[in-house]
């Protein structure tokens, strides 16, 4: 919501869905991803059962506005953010 960093979420780390859709809010636990060397969203919540038009994204991920723009706790505090989907991902 507050325009934070954008992070990577992977289609099988939404919960609720198959995919998320534009404008929506999500919540979703911040985690660093030691290979690529930099955060991304799990246990994301806030999915629709396909991507608006029935279409994929192509590589499978998203992208969305990183919620408060501070590190997860190590209570696994979940954020939340409106989303902006990015076609495509590494």
């Amino acid at each position: 919501d507050d325009g934070g960093e954008d992070l990577f979420c992977h289609f099988s780390s939404i919960e609720d869905g198959k995919a998320l859709a534009e404008g929506s809010k999500v919540e979703f636990v911040k985690v660093f991803d030691d290979r690529k060397g930099k955060d991304r969203a799990e246990q994301v919540t806030g999915g629709v059962d396909e991507a608006p038009g029935g279409g994929g994204f192509g590589g499978g991920g998203f992208g969305f506005g990183g919620g408060n723009g501070g590190a997860v706790s190590a209570s696994g505090r979940k954020e939340s953010a409106g989303l902006g989907v990015a076609p495509g991902g590494p």
